[in-house]
């Protein structure tokens, strides 16, 4: 059935829930919830994250914390404050 969606689409689904567990539901689901994008864009949904809600994050799901690649992309879409 997910498979008539388009990757947009899923991507979409996957960020808007807002439940990682998503992506046990089917193997294009997994697939999307593996992109460094797709991680990036739900990590960043809602409201502007606090310090506290970013080692929240990083804590719960530590190989994250590992991509530098992610790191890359959050930090160029995130507001950082300098000084």
């Amino acid at each position: 059935m997910f498979d008539l969606l388009s990757y947009q689409t899923i991507s979409d689904i996957f960020i808007f829930s807002q439940n990682p567990n998503l992506a046990l539901v089917s193997k294009t689901f997994y697939e999307v919830s593996q992109n460094t994008s797709v991680q990036a864009r739900y990590f960043l949904f809602g409201p502007r994250k606090t310090d506290e809600q970013i080692a929240d994050f990083y804590s719960k799901y530590k190989k994250l914390k590992l991509k530098e690649d992610l790191a890359v992309i959050l930090t160029d879409k995130m507001d950082v404050e300098l000084g």
